[in-house]
């Protein structure tokens, strides 16, 4: 009869079965369509959505009205912050149409819709936070006071190029070359997935040859753990922000200590940077993929000379900052032949 009608049986037994997909099934079905996602990519989803959302992993897709994400939308913000409430919904939102392109438009409307439609979406202002040139210094000098040499030469390798935290952790000794004091980030370890070829200060270059001393596995900067590179140092970072805590003769604290962030090391680069050369090199240097918006970038190509008399700049205004300057004849005299 139904067939009689124009009724497709077998489309609507699929609908039916579609509809009862569950977030636990989609979100592993996702993971298998997207074979090159990055394992940290993988381990943010599935915490966010197994953490936050862990009720709803046996529930229908389908089943997930516009109200409970609005509710547990509020909810989240209140629990674990702002931030962390979008990115879960944003999550959920990447899942649902996934799901929906699967079933051919046999689900609702995704519900997290509702959080654009009445602008529920919590504004998040963007970190602005770096080290100012006068905390550079105490900065500096307490990453020196670090025990772990893997450490503290990371936070300064960091601090001299602008690296993101992902691309320096996977930086091999491979990717290193002394002969024209060029490093290489890997694909694989670049945001964009670009292979990026990027020149060394004098500094760096004498901190990866002290380095390369010290080799102990194919990463630069290696770990104990199974990965064979170093994982995090927030440890250490709060560490540093003590350090540099001003304190009275009782111990108290008088002025905070400097509270960076990894990142706060790449907005410090790119700062002093944008004073010592063009814009163009600062996205080279930074890694920074060129929109197709910007045709003109497009052409444009900055010789590796000219990059490696901008990291001279940046790196002197470093080291400037570090140990005082000193001048003859208003002329800042080379770190070296200081």
């Amino acid at each position: 009869v139904d067939m009689h009608r124009g009724i497709d049986v077998n489309r609507e037994k699929a609908k039916e079965r579609d509809k009862g997909i569950t977030l636990r099934t989609i979100l592993e079905d996702y993971f298998k369509a997207k074979p090159d996602l990055r394992p940290n990519t993988v381990s943010t989803y599935r915490r966010l959505i197994e953490n936050h959302l862990p009720d709803w992993l046996d529930n229908p897709l389908a089943d997930i009205g516009k109200d409970m994400v609005a509710k547990r939308h509020l909810k989240l913000a209140d629990k674990i912050g702002k931030p962390q409430a979008n990115n879960t919904m944003r999550t959920l939102r990447l899942l649902y149409n996934y799901a929906y392109a699967l079933c051919d438009g046999a689900m609702p409307e995704n519900p997290v819709n509702r959080l654009s439609h009445t602008k529920q979406w919590f504004r998040i202002d963007r970190r602005r936070t770096m080290l100012r040139e006068h905390e550079i210094k105490p900065w500096f000098n307490a990453v020196l006071e670090i025990e772990n040499p893997v450490t503290r030469d990371y936070l300064q390798y960091l601090l001299f190029t602008g690296l993101r935290e992902r691309e320096a952790l996977f930086l091999k000794w491979e990717d290193v070359c002394f002969e024209d004091r060029t490093f290489t980030i890997r694909k694989e370890s670049a945001k964009d997935r670009r292979e990026c070829r990027l020149p060394m200060s004098e500094f760096v270059f004498r901190l990866l040859r002290q380095r390369s001393a010290m080799r102990e596995n194919d990463f630069v900067f290696p770990g104990s753990g199974k990965t064979g590179h170093l994982v995090e140092v927030h440890r250490q970072l709060k560490i540093i922000e003590r350090k540099t805590a001003i304190t009275n003769k009782d111990g108290e604290i008088i002025k905070p200590g400097i509270k960076a962030c990894l990142h706060d090391l790449r907005r410090t680069f790119a700062s002093l940077a944008e004073s010592e050369t063009s814009y163009i090199a600062v996205k080279t240097l930074l890694n920074h993929a060129i929109t197709s918006a910007d045709v003109t970038q497009g052409y444009v190509q900055v010789p590796m000379s000219d990059l490696r008399r901008a990291v001279e700049k940046i790196s002197r205004r470093l080291l400037m900052a570090i140990k005082g300057k000193d001048t003859i004849g208003g002329k800042v005299i080379p770190i070296d032949r200081r």
